[in-house]
């Protein structure tokens, strides 16, 4: 099952705690299964992209990090495998902003996409 996680970093961490997380990190390592691992442009937080039958390693991973950070796993399906996209039926002038990313990301294979991270 694939899986999305994304983590935030608790505010205002020290110099001490910044040290102890990627102490952390060097000996522990990331999640189990994980095929792309993204750090967002503001410093804040991350993303992981993974694939794991059992997401219970992927959890035991994450918990390593909780004294630093947040965070959230969600298993996901590729927009293929659900027959269809659920936003679609509803279509409006308040739709989300990500509306023409999600259109041009579908234009070009979604599933293609998500594959290839």
């Amino acid at each position: 099952m694939r899986f999305v996680s994304t983590y935030e970093l608790k505010q205002h961490m020290t110099k001490s705690e910044t040290k102890a997380l990627l102490d952390m990190f060097g000996a522990v390592g990331e999640a189990p299964g994980t095929t792309a691992h993204y750090v967002w442009a503001d410093g804040g937080g991350g993303t992981i992209v993974g694939q794991r039958d059992d997401l219970t390693d992927v959890y035991r991973n994450l918990l390593n990090y909780t004294e630093w950070m947040d965070f959230e796993i969600r298993p996901v399906l590729g927009v293929g495998s659900v027959g269809g996209l659920p936003w679609a039926a509803s279509r409006s002038k308040s739709a989300s902003i990500f509306g023409p990313i999600i259109e041009r990301q579908m234009s070009k294979g979604f599933n293609g996409f998500i594959d290839s991270l």
